[in-house]
């Protein structure tokens, strides 16, 4: 009976590596293979947001103007109602257009807003302030968000994005938070925090070794 209760757990032991190996993998793949979206921190402390691919908006129809700043709406980021928090923010995601002139946006805000045009109270917006380009927008153009991370200068009251995913992402009007349809929208997936993921492999192999010993 003794070596059967070794093997037991030398191949439960053997069914969580590879029950971990597996979902890093998928995990990997889906970071690298399309947009994704990451949130951490919040609840206090400042909010960070990482794109892991850049998310390419298409232009649908020529457009002749839009506004003077753009921003990127996360719609649904939250499964409850957030009140008006709106901070400044640092880091390396910008907006990137692909039309004459360049439109590269840099700084701005991001946070939450109970009301503004398109936006609503389950939102995450992020505002970035116009640094060159022009407003000319053909058929053939796109509007780039790269890939990165943006975060807040202070401490973020919310607490931190607890919806699952995937997301749908807009272009709003930066002046009046109105969607601009002349760009497509695009979805993106949630990729779990590092913290949340970690904890969800070792609770699922604890609960397979258990019941492999039961």
């Amino acid at each position: 009976m003794f070596p059967s209760r070794r093997i037991s757990r030398t191949a439960a032991y053997r069914r969580f590596i590879a029950f971990a190996i597996g979902a890093f993998t998928v995990a990997a793949t889906l970071s690298q293979g399309s947009a994704a979206i990451m949130f951490s921190g919040a609840d206090g402390a400042p909010l960070v947001i990482t794109l892991t691919a850049p998310i390419v908006f298409d232009v649908n129809t020529a457009h002749t103007g839009a506004s003077s700043a753009y921003g990127l709406l996360i719609v649904g980021a939250y499964t409850a109602d957030q009140g008006t928090t709106l901070l400044a923010k640092t880091g390396d995601i910008q907006l990137d257009g692909s039309q004459t002139g360049q439109w590269l946006e840099g700084t701005g805000s991001m946070g939450t807003l109970p009301a503004f045009g398109a936006v609503g109270p389950r939102d995450l917006i992020i505002f970035f302030n116009n640094s060159s380009g022009s407003n000319m927008w053909s058929d053939t153009d796109t509007m780039t968000a790269t890939a990165g991370s943006l975060t807040t200068d202070s401490n973020f009251t919310p607490p931190l994005p607890d919806a699952t995913g995937p997301f749908t992402v807009r272009l709003v009007q930066g002046n009046n938070g109105n969607i601009i349809p002349e760009f497509d929208s695009q979805t993106v997936a949630l990729v779990p925090e590092p913290a949340t993921t970690s904890l969800l492999f070792l609770a699922t192999g604890a609960f397979l070794f258990h019941r492999r010993r039961a």
